[in-house]
């Protein structure tokens, strides 16, 4: 019995994960037919800049954060959570070298947030905790499933929740198979660029630096190995 609920077990999250990836495909064909895109390998930058709809999330360290934050300042976001594990800590880790780089080489330093999609489970203080292993100036955000999920969907942010025999909804030791996407602000506060893995430091950093200086060289990018 055990190794058929395992062997179920396997094939639930075979098919969450699909899921997951049919969405996002669905998501880039819906946006591309609705402006123009310049896709090479793992980025997308959107030649014009989509405007988002006014969303209001909270800050772990305790104000509230909207569009009117992201005015005047690049900002990488990414939506997780802090159990997520191996996916979430790459992720991260990865921003905080691009935040270190571009910082040490005196570029336009954006803002770093961290998204949690799981409120119900993450408190302030856990966010806060988290992001902090990575760089003390990175942001942590949440909202509830509702106040988050026009911003989710709008971006194309997409998770699943993964099921065991005897865990209940929304309770300790649920798992999310989700989108490790890394999504690009521009000062006007609109999404300016996608990121989605696999992608390394060197390739954000690069395209990030084009962006901000559009009179740079086109950035050389290379398959993440």
């Amino acid at each position: 019995m055990p190794r058929t609920n395992s062997a179920k077990n396997f094939i639930i999250a075979l098919l969450a994960i699909a899921i997951v990836v049919v969405l996002v495909i669905w998501w880039q064909f819906n946006i591309s037919r609705r402006i123009n895109l310049e896709n090479s390998l793992s980025q997308t930058i959107l030649t014009q800049p989509v405007k988002l709809s006014p969303f209001q999330l909270i800050d772990s360290n305790g104000p509230t954060f909207t569009n009117q934050s992201l005015q005047g300042r690049w900002a990488f976001i990414y939506f997780g959570y802090t159990d997520c594990g191996e996916v979430c800590d790459k992720s991260m880790a990865a921003l905080s070298q691009v935040y270190d780089q571009l910082k040490a080489q005196s570029q336009f330093v954006p803002l770093i947030i961290f998204v949690s999609v799981k409120s119900h489970q993450d408190t302030l203080s856990k966010i806060q905790q988290y992001i902090t292993r990575f760089n003390p100036n990175f942001l942590g955000l949440t909202a509830d499933i509702n106040t988050l999920k026009p911003l989710t969907h709008e971006l194309g942010v997409q998770y699943v929740k993964l099921k065991s025999p005897g865990i209940g909804k929304d309770i300790d030791g649920e798992q999310l198979a989700h989108t490790g996407t890394v999504f690009l602000i521009d000062p006007a506060g609109k999404l300016h660029a996608i990121f989605s893995m696999p992608y390394t430091v060197a390739d954000i950093i690069s395209a990030y630096k084009t962006m901000v200086n559009p009179t740079a060289k086109p950035p050389v990018l290379t398959k993440n190995t």
